[in-house]
């Protein structure tokens, strides 16, 4: 399973099953979500929206036949944090002040780059 991520929206695909069947059932869950999305045997890409920056989440994706399904495939996956209201307060020589909100989400540290961009991480 292939997965692609921003603040709030994580997109899963994977490759077609070799099998009929009826269908996917992706779901997502974390501390504070639990959802599942019944999708038909054509798709193989899903995009779950809305959710919280920085969050950890942990989303798989079964396939299904009548009431039989399959064990699941599972990915580990965590929204960006959100990095928004940077202040560049004054610059003296090399030396920035920055200062910003805490972003939402969890995050362990902050790295400032040379194009004075802050990252959470």
């Amino acid at each position: 399973m292939k997965h692609s991520r921003t603040l709030s929206a994580v997109t899963v695909s994977w490759p077609s099953a070799r099998s009929l069947l009826d269908g996917y059932i992706v779901s997502i869950s974390s501390e504070s979500l639990m959802k599942e999305e019944v999708l038909p045997s054509t798709k193989s890409t899903f995009t779950f929206k809305s959710l919280s920056p920085g969050t950890e989440f942990l989303i798989g994706i079964m396939t299904n036949k009548g009431l039989k399904r399959s064990h699941p495939t599972v990915l580990m996956v965590s929204t960006y944090p959100d990095s928004s209201d940077l202040l560049i307060l004054g610059q003296e020589g090399n030396t920035v002040c920055l200062s910003w909100e805490l972003p939402e989400g969890g995050f362990d540290k902050f790295q400032v780059n040379n194009t004075d961009a802050l990252i959470p991480s």
